[in-house]
């Protein structure tokens, strides 16, 4: 089912980042992340690292500029940075 396929997909990218790429991220910040997925990390997260987990934040675009300066966030997410060929539907 569908579910198992959730599970197995998270486990086996677990499996990949904790092997091949051990604490080389800083932050994973993911923005306007839809209800369903950040339920599903949660799901999931006592099977990640606890630092690796700590790391995941979840934002609005409002949120951003704790991360980042006005000047580094595209104006399609309320910053200021003019981005050429940078579609809405990235939205």
């Amino acid at each position: 089912s569908m579910n198992q396929f959730d599970l197995l997909l998270a486990k086996q990218i677990n499996l990949v980042l904790s092997n091949y790429y051990p604490e080389r991220m800083a932050a994973a910040i993911i923005l306007n992340a839809p209800y369903l997925f950040q339920s599903f990390f949660k799901i999931v997260r006592p099977f990640v690292d606890q630092k690796t987990a700590e790391k995941v934040v979840f934002v609005t675009e409002k949120e951003l500029t704790k991360y980042f300066p006005l000047s580094s966030i595209p104006t399609v997410f309320g910053g200021t940075l003019e981005l050429e060929n940078f579609s809405k539907e990235y939205r």
